[in-house]
């Protein structure tokens, strides 16, 4: 073979693989579109949470007063309904004040309340259980005085005789509330007192007592150089 023949036959042989090479060379790719950024789903609602109501605001239990009854107990309905009308209002109506009602023992308040009672007729409105938590609320507020009260200002024993007066003293020697006598005039004579009204001015006091749980009581009665009032649940005897 000559020289030209195997450079031909070289050339075709590069030629060929050339071609094979190029046909195995793959097409340029289509330009990839970018992603779309879609949208996320939009998150489920929460349930909405309703705040639940308020409860309904309780009136707080009121303070009793100093030294007043307990305002929360269950007698002062029963004042309200039956009493404070007069009691309330002691200027219009001249009864007796709430404040001074509340100052009575219980044993005063049912005899006032009671049979023969100057309150009988307006306590028949209201049932025995009802008067029995009435007086207890007008009695809430109350320290207990000690029963045997007097026992510390009694004379000695053998001075505890009341003198009495002759069977023909005068009148004088008995004098009520209203006076001496039948007359009622509440009032005494410069000579049935051995005062006049202007010495009165120059008076001091010499001695008192106090009385526990005690707003009302009889007038002081006198029977010869004794003094008599009744007070307190006791009759005492002032020399």
């Amino acid at each position: 073979m000559t020289l030209r023949n195997k450079l031909r036959q070289a050339g075709l042989g590069m030629a060929i693989v050339f071609a094979a090479s190029c046909a195995q060379t793959p097409p340029a790719s289509a330009p990839v579109p970018a992603p779309v950024a879609s949208a996320a789903p939009a998150p489920a609602p929460r349930p909405t949470q309703t705040a639940a109501p308020a409860p309904a605001p309780t009136a707080a239990p009121q303070q009793a007063a100093a030294g007043g009854p307990n305002p929360n107990h269950p007698g002062r309905a029963v004042y309200v309904k039956a009493c404070a009308a007069c009691h309330d209002n002691s200027g219009g109506t001249r009864a007796i004040a709430f404040a001074n009602m509340t100052q009575l023992s219980a044993t005063r308040l049912n005899e006032v309340m009671g049979e023969g009672g100057v309150m009988q007729a307006q306590a028949s409105v209201i049932t025995a259980g009802e008067k029995t938590q009435l007086i207890a609320y007008l009695t809430s507020g109350q320290t207990a005085g000690p029963a045997d009260w007097t026992a510390a200002m009694m004379c000695a024993a053998d001075k505890r005789t009341v003198a009495l007066p002759a069977a023909n003293a005068k009148p004088a020697g008995f004098a009520g509330f209203g006076g001496p006598g039948l007359a009622g005039h509440r009032a005494l004579t410069a000579a049935e007192a051995g005062i006049t009204r202007a010495q009165l001015a120059n008076l001091e006091v010499a001695w008192s007592i106090a009385v526990p749980q005690a707003q009302m009581g009889t007038g002081v009665v006198t029977l010869g150089d004794t003094a008599f009032i009744s007070v307190g649940n006791r009759l005492v005897a002032l020399d």
